[in-house]
């Protein structure tokens, strides 16, 4: 029978509730450098229902002589007992008095009294991932020279480290997309946005949760098992097929695998927590860190790793893997939905203005549009992991990869960045405002608009330093793995630039999408500061750090689920309503001037005859501005694709428009009678400010003939008309 006094050692990690209480540790781990006492193998289990535990340890002890133990009880930092215990006193083969030697004890398992139980309270059975342990300082019985230190933490097999967490946040965003897809189909432009942006915004604060697991900061269990549910969102999910493929291609390139998950077996595996701080400084850089006793350690990405069940080495791979089936999976689901509508078209299922980008568009720009989207997503976690490879070089041929994708991504997003904020500045130079360029031009909408459409119009320039506070963060991550109080400074910093620029700007396109990402910066901020805290670089007490890391869970946890049913509600609600775009209200620019949504307009055959008889035929020649297409291509396939793109519907709106917004639009034709002659109408000033619509409407100041209406976009071949373009005409480069 065990005494009370070593009973203490049976409670304390949990989480969860189950159907047989248990408390088990799996690691007995030194805490003091050239501990003189250690165990390479050390498994306990306690079984209250059964009152038997369960014993397999293998111990190395160099100590010579009578010791005593000094042993301390703590839970989530509180010192909850403190007790002296004389290894003589109690009944074990080893311990008076300790020898050089080696102890092992076979898989054995010891009856205990039922009351042993009792001295455990209930909530050590079900609270998941407690945060709590046992200390026991070795102290020589003659000098009280402390030989020793050994820590043992435990669990009770319940977590919040759950599947369907996993499944449910990542169908959720998955519904997020498809509805913002499909409503962007059906001609809700305003509803696609708003929906794409808050969408989006979550999937970032889930992989800013999955950051916070890969700092190098030694984390409480609570916090490391919530953080672990979205490591999915960086590309880190297993798949035991893939997995034995990476350590292949690792080894046949020149790199030597990681066998931590086989070393389980008969070694000791310790999730780094503060309490053996004091060896990190002197371990090795790269590879899983093995301590004296034959067990190892793992903190920061290795220890996502090892939780996630896969080899440290094969970390960027599989990153980078499920990356690129991402990229090839949306293209493939692209081609495949213009396919699907185009014959739903051709069928008359659907309405003639449905779904016309993937009816009319280029199908080649739409892919160009999906694949830079889905480097924008894939960004972040890449990016960590490719600065990460640096430092690891686990192979060759996976440090050239990093070198590719890093600084190609990188470039690639700069580019489009560069392309935007040069085509918002030149628009608003010459028309005042940067929505025209930006916002009536389909091609540049479809590749790059996901950059900027969720800002409003003026802050168009916010995606670089968006991609600045990416390139910085990860970083941070990757080359601070080994200094957790750097790292945690640095990303306080980090993180209050973020917030600090998102509350001072407010550059997202409304009230409620600013509302929603300037939260999303103050936990982020929190996070932060609270990783700080565990840091514990001020020696803080220890309650103090233990609450630190509950707060993380319940302030994470709150959150992502109010996020989460706010991007359900969302979603849904949209389905439920006739018009979808009266739900939010309008946004903070006018874009709205050039960048309609589809439901509003009316295209009934009449005004179609309309449209084609104000602008003299149904085959009057157009030519395409080259400097409307962000399209490097000749202006040939530029008219083609502008020609395509614009439907009948939009001509109707253009007839719609002239007749119902005359006041905002001016047109020389009076709204009356649309198709009065021209020279009836002597309407024309010069004083009036540009407008977006001024190449749809001729301008002159004097009586003439006045100029047909033509599209945005499109100017007629009319040489008299080129003249009184002002600066837009071709040559400028848009």
């Amino acid at each position: 029978m065990i005494p009370r006094p070593w009973v203490v050692l049976a409670p304390l990690l949990a989480l969860g509730a189950s159907a047989e209480r248990v408390l088990r540790s799996n690691s007995l781990d030194t805490c003091q450098e050239g501990s003189s006492l250690y165990a390479s193998m050390f498994n306990v289990v306690y079984t209250p229902d059964t009152n038997r535990i369960g014993v397999r340890v293998d111990a190395i002890s160099a100590v010579d002589g009578n010791v005593t133990l000094d042993i301390t009880l703590n839970v989530y930092g509180y010192e909850a007992l403190r007790q002296e215990i004389d290894p003589c006193t109690l009944d074990i083969e080893f311990g008076c008095p300790l020898a050089p030697q080696r102890m092992p004890i076979p898989q054995s398992f010891i009856e205990v009294s039922p009351d042993v139980a009792d001295l455990v309270p209930a909530i050590g059975y079900s609270f998941p991932d407690l945060d709590a342990g046992v200390r026991i300082l070795v102290n020589r019985t003659d000098n009280g020279e402390t030989v020793a230190c050994l820590e043992a933490r435990f669990s009770n097999d319940k977590t919040v480290n759950l599947a369907g967490i996993k499944w449910a946040t990542a169908l959720v965003t998955l519904l997020g997309l498809v509805t913002s897809a499909i409503m962007s189909g059906l001609g809700h432009t305003n509803t696609a946005a708003h929906l794409a942006a808050s969408t989006l915004s979550l999937f970032s604060y889930f992989q800013a949760q999955a950051m916070v697991n890969l700092s190098g900061v030694r984390l409480p269990p609570a916090a490391t098992a919530w953080t672990q549910n979205f490591v999915w969102s960086l590309g880190l999910i297993k798949a035991r097929w893939m997995q034995n493929i990476f350590t292949w291609f690792q080894r046949s390139t020149g790199g030597e695998a990681a066998v931590l998950l086989d070393s389980v077996r008969h070694a000791s595996v310790h999730v780094m927590k503060r309490a053996i701080d004091p060896i990190v400084n002197t371990l090795t850089k790269r590879a899983n860190i093995q301590l004296e006793s034959g067990g190892y350690v793992v903190y920061g990405i290795q220890r996502v790793a090892f939780q996630a069940k896969m080899e440290s080495t094969n970390v960027f791979l599989t990153c980078l893997v499920f990356f690129c089936l991402l990229v090839i999976f949306s293209a493939l689901i692209v081609i495949i939905a213009q396919l699907i509508v185009a014959l739903c078209a051709k069928k008359g299922w659907i309405g003639e203005d449905r779904f016309l980008e993937l009816r009319n568009g280029d199908w080649q720009v739409l892919l160009k549009g999906v694949i830079l989207r889905m480097t924008l997503l894939g960004f972040p976690a890449l990016a960590i992991f490719c600065l990460w490879e640096f430092t690891q070089v686990d192979s060759p041929a996976l440090v050239v990869l990093a070198v590719l994708f890093f600084f190609g991504m990188l470039g690639t997003l700069s580019w489009a960045a560069f392309r935007i904020i040069t085509m918002g500045r030149h628009s608003t130079t010459v028309y005042q405002t940067p929505s025209y360029l930006l916002f009536s031009n389909p091609y540049l909408l479809q590749k790059l608009g996901f950059l900027y459409v969720p800002f409003r119009a003026t802050a168009y320039y916010y995606i670089a330093p968006h991609l600045a506070y990416i390139v910085i963060k990860a970083a941070v991550i990757a080359f601070g793995q080994h200094n957790g109080a750097a790292q945690a400074v640095c990303l306080i910093i980090v993180e209050a630039a973020a917030l600090g620029g998102a509350s001072v700007l407010r550059p997202w396109m409304d009230r409620s999408t600013n509302i929603l990402n300037i939260a999303i910066c103050v936990v982020n901020f929190l996070n932060a500061i609270f990783l700080f805290l565990l840091a514990n670089v001020f020696n803080a007490p220890g309650l103090l750090v233990g609450i630190s890391g509950i707060l993380i869970f319940i302030v994470n946890a709150i959150f992502s689920l109010v996020l989460l049913l706010l991007v359900i509600g969302s979603s849904v609600v949209v389905f439920w309503r006739k018009n979808p775009d009266t739900r939010y209200r309008a946004m903070d620019d006018d874009r709205v001037s050039f960048w309609k949504s589809k439901t509003q307009l009316n295209t009934t055959q009449e005004l179609d005859e309309l449209a084609a008889t104000a602008r003299g035929g149904k085959d009057a020649m157009y030519h395409n501005d080259s400097r409307s297409s962000d399209s490097p291509e000749p202006t040939e396939r530029n008219n083609r694709f502008t020609m395509q793109s614009v439907s009948s519907a939009s001509r109707s709106q253009l007839a719609l428009n002239q007749r119902e917004n005359a006041s905002a639009i001016w047109s020389p034709v009076d709204p009356s009678t649309p198709l009065a002659r021209a020279g009836e109408h002597e309407r024309m000033s010069d004083n009036r400010p540009v407008s977006p619509y001024q190449d749809s409407h001729s301008v002159s100041s004097g009586r003439g003939p006045a100029r047909e209406p033509t599209l945005p976009g499109f100017v007629q071949q009319d040489d008299h008309s080129a003249s009184q373009r002002g600066p837009w005409k071709p040559g400028n480069g848009y």
